[in-house]
């Protein structure tokens, strides 16, 4: 029983970090996109892609790449996410497009 509690204590030390980026990452892009901080941004995506979805998906996907070359996969979609999301809402777009382009600019990693 002590060696389970052994792992239970390395497990949640070494995962408690993340949890609190998480948390608190969530907090500040949540009131980043309500005092509007990325609406420049999609005014300008929106105003240069017009409605072409092609567009808004490659910007994404650029997006996604750039946001994901520090290495830590928790940043890629909350920066990606917040920023594209309004856009693909005003085209009508459907969001799972954006989660699976998040995943697989994600999902290319460098040697």
């Amino acid at each position: 029983m002590p060696e389970i509690a052994k792992f239970i204590q390395s497990g949640v030390g070494t995962t408690m970090p993340i949890a609190i980026l998480f948390i608190f990452s969530i907090v500040y892009f949540g009131v980043m996109t309500d005092v509007g901080m990325f609406d420049p941004f999609v005014n300008f995506v929106v105003k240069k892609a017009g409605s072409n979805v092609i567009l808004v998906t490659i910007a994404t996907a650029l997006i996604a790449a750039i946001a994901h070359l520090d290495g830590a996969l928790a940043s890629t979609p909350l920066v990606t996410i917040p920023a594209m999301l309004p856009i693909y809402k005003k085209l009508n777009m459907r969001p799972v497009v954006l989660l699976v382009i998040i995943g697989a600019a994600a999902g290319c990693e460098l040697p």
